[in-house]
């Protein structure tokens, strides 16, 4: 499905409104005499119809993805917390890397008195990967659609007490310590298509009683030297730091420094464009790096999400060669080249060469893609 022509079942609403505002306005214009004041009334709701459907087409024509939710490197997803107060002291312990001894300090202020069994905890990947089906898979049904499907592929269980009496009002205080592995996967991921999410999950055991538990979002990186030591399987090109690639009369060598493209820092890439052929004359040239989906089972879906675009002041091409430069800031987007068991993940590079009343050029090279902890930053005053 092509996800710049994705519509909500909101807009699908809104557009049924819209519509059935033009119909009723005309219907009460024809339906009220000349001259009378509230002949007002039928214009006035067909001109409303039509900028609600003007706006849903607007939305439609839109080329630029809006992501159902968000993935920065910020925890926020759906965190679950019940039974009182929960705080996590440090937020930079929610992201973590694979192959490295980890540990998440949790504080828990209980709203009650209560005795519990005991309390434990596991830090747990889920894969969700989705696959079309059609009417003819579905006997009495005219429609297509998606199924969603769900899978925990890694859980690293910690044992945090025994039976424990709380009080309400006194504070708790944990430290969870436990080891990643290190082919554990990264955080990953199109929620439509297929993502890879972590959790830390903790669950207090009240045999009276309903449990108090805490369900946190996590981060998982993946470090570039796994990418560069192939534990993921990607082209080979994609992991070297230039690449030439032709579309047409256009030749482009793209320069990406560092590669692989670490999304939690900067980087640069420079380019090479010789056209071989006559001037170009375009409306804009920019750069797009983006992110290739596919799920691999039967009837798997496939998607492409553009994670940083740009355009740059050049509209023209002419004959022979041409510089570009672009700096790329940290993107922050938990896109890099991953491997689940139902799907992949790949990047790619791509310079879009905007022609009025023609197709675009839109040469391409793959990209390895990674996603490094973020270091913590360090300031200080001049002396």
């Amino acid at each position: 499905m092509n996800p710049r022509f994705r519509i909500s079942s909101t807009s699908h609403v809104v557009l049924a409104i819209g519509i059935c505002a033009v119909l009723f306005g005309a219907m009460f214009a024809f339906s009220v005499e000349l001259g009378a004041g509230s002949s007002l009334v039928g214009p006035m709701l067909a001109l409303a119809g039509i900028a609600v459907i003007g706006g849903i087409g607007a939305s439609l024509s839109s080329g630029n993805r809006v992501l159902p939710r968000p993935d920065r490197l910020a925890a926020d997803g759906d965190r679950v917390a019940t039974g009182g107060s929960w705080v996590i002291a440090d937020p930079r312990q929610l992201i973590l890397e694979p192959n490295t001894s980890q540990r998440i300090d949790v504080a828990y202020v209980p709203d009650r008195d209560f005795t519990a069994a005991a309390v434990r905890a596991v830090v747990r990947a889920t894969e969700t990967w989705w696959t079309n089906k059609n009417s003819a898979e579905t006997p009495g049904s005219s429609r297509s659609g998606r199924v969603k499907h769900t899978r925990t592929i890694e859980e690293v269980p910690v044992r945090v007490s025994g039976p424990t009496e709380y009080r309400s009002g006194r504070r708790v205080d944990w430290g969870l310590e436990f080891d990643l592995d290190g082919l554990a996967p990264s955080s990953c991921g199109d929620p439509e298509v297929l993502a890879c999410s972590w959790e830390l999950a903790i669950s207090i055991d009240r045999p009276m009683g309903a449990d108090v538990r805490l369900v946190q979002p996590i981060l998982v990186t993946q470090p570039r030297d796994r990418v560069n030591a192939g534990l993921v399987d990607e082209p080979l090109l994609s992991r070297f730091e230039e690449a030439v690639t032709v579309e047409g009369p256009i030749r482009v060598a793209f320069r990406v420094h560092p590669t692989p493209l670490d999304l939690a820092a900067p980087a640069s890439v420079d380019l090479v464009v010789t056209n071989g052929g006559p001037p170009i004359t375009g409306r804009a040239i920019r750069l797009e790096i983006y992110a290739r989906t596919k799920v691999t089972v039967a009837n798997g879906a496939s998607g492409e999400v553009a994670i940083w675009r740009a355009a740059n002041d050049i509209s023209a091409l002419p004959t022979g060669d041409t510089d570009l430069h672009f700096d790329v800031p940290a993107i922050n987007l938990a896109r890099p080249d991953v491997d689940l068991p139902h799907g992949w993940t790949r990047g790619a590079i791509r310079l879009v060469v905007d022609i009025a009343d023609m197709p675009d050029r839109r040469p391409s090279r793959d990209l390895a893609l990674c996603l490094n902890k973020p270091r913590p930053v360090v300031t200080s005053s001049a002396p």
